[in-house]
């Protein structure tokens, strides 16, 4: 999944699923990524583990808002929904990209050492 993905709706049970399904995402990859870091070599460990806590800040980001949004009335729900979706989107965007790059750029050793 890609999580950039996010799609906008005004409908908040739908809107509550789609986050969830993008904090459900980012457990997988963070869960991922702490089982590889076993293959990471000594020298690149700071680095690995300082992307997991960024994602992990960005997990967590993700579950609050789903928390706001989940305690919020249907009648504050047009109110929060802006500012929910666009901070969303951002975390989604910077989430995947940190990901991705971090996948990618760690690949090499998760294949040499398998």
């Amino acid at each position: 999944m890609n999580i950039q993905d996010i799609k906008e709706s005004k409908n908040k049970n739908e809107y509550e699923k789609r986050i969830k399904k993008i904090a459900d995402t980012l457990d997988e990859r963070l869960s991922f990524l702490k089982n590889e870091k076993s293959k990471v070599e000594k020298s690149a460990i700071e680095s690995y583990e300082s992307k997991i806590r960024f994602l992990s800040d960005k997990r967590d980001k993700v579950a609050l808002r789903l928390d706001e949004i989940k305690s919020t009335s249907q009648e504050k729900w047009n109110e929060t929904y802006s500012s929910a979706h666009e901070e969303i989107k951002k975390i989604s965007s910077e989430a995947e990209e940190a990901y991705v790059g971090m996948k990618n750029g760690f690949s090499y050793l998760f294949e040499k050492l398998k």
